[in-house]
């Protein structure tokens, strides 16, 4: 048998998000269009910096532990990776 590695991520449960960012300009877009931009300023600024003058990405805002795991508590305390 020829086994093949799969590829896939794992589920953490957060706030599925797109962020757009082009130049200085970053939004956070949740997947029915409702801007959450002004609820992670935190995130948004870590955005900012990214080397790229355009990006989109796509994925979850998660909360983690000390342990690294998700954290519905954590919310409240975001911790950017």
């Amino acid at each position: 048998m020829n086994f093949r590695p799969a590829i896939g991520s794992m589920k953490f449960d957060g706030y599925r998000a797109i962020a757009i960012k082009s130049h200085i300009e970053v939004r956070l877009i949740s997947r029915n269009r409702t801007n959450f931009s002004d609820d992670y300023p935190q995130l948004i600024q870590a955005l900012k910096q990214l080397p790229a003058k355009s990006a989109t990405l796509d994925g979850e805002i998660v909360a983690l532990d000390k342990y690294g795991r998700p954290s519905l508590v954590g919310y409240t305390s975001i911790h950017i990776l």
